[in-house]
């Protein structure tokens, strides 16, 4: 542990200050859980998916509160090989909004797919006593990789860059696997007991992948108990 911040700083105040960071998906209510649970848990905090970084200064704040350390884990448009080109550059973003909330000595962040990186995790050395899951939200996916028209547009994307090459969308599709199976298998199973597990977007038709990964993997097994099963939150304790 890096040792228990001298001045606490409590959700309301961090909640506020957290408006001034895009990210239309994460509700107060949602928002709040997540920065209490990660305040207690009992290891290291893990997030899948952390993209503008609302959800990383909110995990991020809790753990500078309790004295513990948080991994956030995105490829920040770094995927098999090329950088996804956009009109605002996300990894530099997020690391912005950590150097201003001075979580620098509480957060690490992990840049790659969290299979890949979960594959040369110590768990033994670096328990995990929380993870929240909000990354790709389809099941599994090995098909090539292509962008939705609506994805373009939302976040500006103007081609690749593929070893100092600028190189359009179109002409570059990736095959990799990818999806919330992947992340929780990786990464569930070396939660201990009594560390949470929270899954965003879950009970939700428009995103059938997560809803499957938590429903067959979490609520029908034995390894959880269930403490939040709602429409779009998930919540769950290790046995």
């Amino acid at each position: 542990m890096l040792g228990i911040a001298t001045d606490v700083v409590p959700f309301e105040s961090v909640w506020e200050r957290a408006q001034e960071i895009e990210s239309p998906h994460l509700p107060k209510e949602h928002g709040k859980v997540l920065f209490e649970i990660s305040q207690r848990a009992p290891g290291n905090c893990v997030e899948i998916g952390s993209w503008m970084g609302r959800s990383t200064a909110l995990i991020g704040s809790a753990v500078r509160n309790s004295g513990g350390r948080l991994y956030s884990i995105d490829h920040w448009n770094k995927i098999a090989g090329g950088i996804v080109q956009t009109d605002m550059d996300i990894w530099k973003s997020w690391n912005q909004t950590v150097n201003d909330w001075d979580l620098e000595k509480f957060v690490i962040p992990l840049r790659g797919l969290s299979h890949e990186i979960a594959s040369g995790w110590n768990f033994k050395r670096h328990s995990i006593g929380f993870l929240f899951i909000d990354g790709l939200h389809s099941y599994l996916e090995t098909s090539p990789l292509r962008f939705p028209d609506e994805w373009k547009k939302e976040y500006g994307m103007t081609g690749w860059q593929i070893a100092g090459r600028e190189v359009p969308l179109e002409d570059y599709a990736p095959i990799f696997p990818r999806g919330a199976k992947l992340d929780y298998d990786a990464w569930a199973g070396n939660v201990v007991p009594g560390g949470y597990l929270i899954m965003h977007d879950v009970n939700r038709p428009e995103h059938p992948g997560c809803s499957k990964v938590w429903s067959e993997d979490v609520v029908d097994s034995k390894l959880w108990t269930i403490i939040i099963d709602g429409d779009g939150f998930g919540m769950a304790r290790k046995n």
